[in-house]
């Protein structure tokens, strides 16, 4: 086994340096190409080397790409009618490296000259981003791919926690501007993603690991061109594209927790075989006898054997209790290194000489897992008791220790497929799937004040928490026409977004203290706490599509302007379920599974079912005397369907006033229906119809050169 690994990895490390040797020792030149006054991409400008043949022409977004340029100090030149000629001085090419060049061009009416700029003053993609934000129409704030790597964050929530006005609450979910969640939106690369809570409307932006990010890029006001559903801000995740040449990267970590690694108290629920990928492989499923019958029993003093039909009743209350695993509380378990990995593939090929069609390609697979634990920690529970105005403070309800042990994983994938012409536009597919699973187990032990002082409360949870999300992207961008200078932008986008929760396991008892020192222990009966096992599903799914048509012309002034306008659909369907099973003791008592002031759980739990036939054979309630049987607790509310169409069509134009003063502004208008309904007949079915128009209007004024001052007033809507 030992040599096979060892051929592989002399195989792929052959691969690899084959691949290099096949590049000449020539570079590439790429970069991008922007109006200087506004910071949009200029589309169609000539850029090339002075003194060569070697030249390109830059796309819908302003980028351009020249290859196979022999080593050396080169000039680079950029011309387009409408805007000075501009020339990059001391351009290095590096055999086999990609020298990248951003560019401001300024448009004629600033200057009639040639402007001459240094390369080494472009290369900077945190500057460029800066850029981009102010001359962005909204207010807007950014985290690049680089700021990502160095705050060392290892998901997209982390990575928000460095973003001005933007709070992470639960390592999940963002809040701008201090609004709840509900205020907010999340979009992948434009397109609206799906919920998988079942109380929040927002994105779980834990899912995504880092190192998939390209930026992140929160947008504070409105603009008609953006949904009106986020209200305090939108977050736009934007994932890595393809490489300009080809890369192979490999990455992986280690890390050691103090508290969990090697902890021989570190706890955690019984596991499956594929706990490590974050997927339950059947160990937590919901026992088939149930899975598509009611497990509610009714009572069991009703039961009777005097028919065939209540022998089988009778027969079906045995197999339910039977049917379920005994593993109900959390066990003692190993805690390794915490560890990541990740591989990473991608390349542009040109498929023509004159470099007019090119198809962009990249994968990547990342992984990792994080072991926590916390000891002797201090939980409590507080109540308000009384009138606000009449009392001091709240009261305690529960004060406790414990320990609770925890095991993340999370893996993702994405892979991107790209076919560019100069000419026509860009079409790109995209695909991503993550997943992540976090195993708890939790032990506690405390007084609560309703209770005698001499007793205890203890309780213990297990749980495992299973998410998952799917998004296909299909987008392209087109030049429809230069004379008009317009351009086209459209996506569809299909995401599902999962959360399972299977087998969530609560146990509860009371521990009356004697006054020899012994300890009798008891069901929590009387607080209505009975043990139970909860199995919760939700789905969400999310359709939208969009298109986006851009018209550019000079205004009184000749300065830039746009016109933009289109249209957006997206529609929304979610699925909740949820199932609780009871443990219910038939003239049990727990006392008689105390071992030296201790409780044995495990034999408590193999007490399921009937217990003696025989005795009574004319009293069946009575076969199942001093053992559980398990019965569902019926709600009908805990299964819940809704849905959501939306279609919205807009009209916005960005028009500088005069030189230093920018209008940005139109309207949007939506048209939503919404319905909603639970099992329950009595709940009867929620529905909304609304038309909502939704203007905005933004003023930038550019104070000094690295300066603007905006103000902006909108409306729009949190549904």
């Amino acid at each position: 086994m030992y040599n096979l690994f060892k051929i592989l990895g002399f195989s792929l490390i052959f691969l690899i340096t084959s691949l290099a040797a096949q590049s000449s020792s020539k570079g590439k030149i790429s970069g991008t190409a922007v109006d200087a006054e506004t910071g949009d991409p200029l589309i169609g400008a000539n850029v090339y080397l002075e003194n060569t043949s070697l030249g390109s022409a830059s796309d819908l977004d302003g980028n351009f790409f020249i290859a196979g340029v022999p080593v050396g100090n080169y000039v680079l030149i950029i011309s387009v009618i409408g805007y000075a000629e501009t020339k990059i001085t001391d351009v290095t090419v590096k055999p086999n490296e990609v020298t990248k060049i951003e560019i401001a061009v300024q448009p004629e009416i600033l200057t009639t000259d040639v402007v001459i700029v240094e390369a080494e003053a472009l290369q900077n993609t945190e500057a460029s981003l800066l850029k981009s934000r102010q001359k962005s129409a909204s207010v807007s704030d950014a985290i690049s791919a680089e700021e990502i790597s160095k705050s060392g964050s290892g998901d997209a929530a982390s990575a928000m926690k460095k973003v001005t006005g933007a709070s992470v609450v639960g390592g999940k979910y963002v809040y701008i501007r201090g609004l709840g969640e509900r205020y907010s939106a999340t979009t992948l690369n434009g397109a609206e993603l799906p919920s998988a809570d079942p109380d929040k409307k927002s994105f779980q932006l834990d899912l995504i690991p880092s190192n998939m990010l390209d930026n992140i890029n929160t947008i504070k006001t409105f603009t008609p061109d953006k949904s009106g559903t986020f209200t305090g801000g939108l977050v736009d995740i934007s994932l890595k594209s393809y490489p300009e040449q080809f890369t192979f990267q490999i990455n992986s970590s280690t890390g050691y927790n103090s508290q969990a690694t090697g902890n021989n108290n570190f706890i955690l629920p019984n596991s499956g075989g594929t706990d490590w990928l974050g997927m339950d492989d059947g160990t937590r499923d919901i026992p088939n006898i149930v899975k598509n019958k009611s497990g509610d029993i009714g009572k069991i003093n009703s039961l009777s054997n005097d028919t065939q039909e209540g022998l089988d009743e009778v027969l079906f209350v045995d197999k339910l209790s039977n049917s379920f695993n005994n593993k109900m509380i959390p066990t003692k378990a190993n805690a390794p290194l915490n560890s990541s990995f990740g591989i990473s593939i991608g390349n542009t090929l040109v498929l023509d000489e004159k470099q007019n069609n090119s198809l962009g390609y990249f994968g990547s697979v990342t992984w990792g897992q994080n072991y926590s634990f916390v000891d002797n920690e201090v939980e409590g529970r507080y109540k308000l008791v009384g009138p606000l105005s009449e009392v001091e403070g709240l009261e305690a309800d529960f004060e406790g220790t414990g320990s609770k042990g925890t095991m993340e994983v999370n893996w993702g994938s994405i892979a991107n497929l790209a076919l560019k012409n100069r000419t026509l536009g860009q079409v790109k597919f995209s695909y991503m799937h993550t997943q992540s699973a976090e195993a708890t187990g939790q032990y506690l032990i405390g007084v609560r004040e309703r209770d005698r002082s001499t007793d205890k409360f203890e309780t213990t949870v297990s749980k495992w928490v299973e998410r998952s999300l799917d998004s296909y992207q299909l987008d392209g961008d087109h030049i429809i026409s230069p004379v008009l200078n317009s351009k086209l932008d459209w996506k569809v986008s299909k995401s599902v977004n999962n959360q399972l929760e299977p087998d969530q396991r609560y146990f509860f008892d009371v521990l009356v203290g004697q006054p020899d020192g012994s300890t009798i222990f008891q069901f929590d009966a009387a607080n209505s706490q009975p043990i139970s096992r909860y199995y919760r599903d939700l789905t969400e799914d999310n359709l939208s599509a969009y298109t986006n048509l851009e018209f550019t012309f000079r205004q009184w002034s000749n300065h830039n302007s746009k016109l933009k306008l289109g249209f957006a659909l997206n529609q929304v369907n979610r699925a909740y379920n949820q199932r609780r099973f009871d443990y219910i003791p038939n003239r049990l008592s727990l006392n008689d599974f105390a071992e030296n002031n201790k409780l044995n759980t495990q034999n408590l739990f193999n007490t399921m079912g009937i217990s003696d036939s025989t005795s009574r054979p004319d009293r069946p309630s009575r076969w199942f005397d001093n053992s559980f049987v398990i019965d569902e607790a019926i709600d009908s509310t805990g299964f819940f369907r809704g849905d959501l169409e939306t279609f919205a069509y807009y009209l916005m134009v960005d028009l500088p006033v005069f030189e230093k003063l920018r209008f940005i502004g139109g309207a949007r208008i939506e048209t939503t229906t919404m319905s909603s309904k639970t099992l329950d007949a009595s709940d009867g079915k929620g529905k909304l119809a609304d038309t909502d128009v939704l203007p905005s209007l933004n003023l930038v004024y550019n104070l000094y050169k690295n300066m603007n001052l905006r103000t902006a007033i909108s409306r729009t809507v949190a549904r």
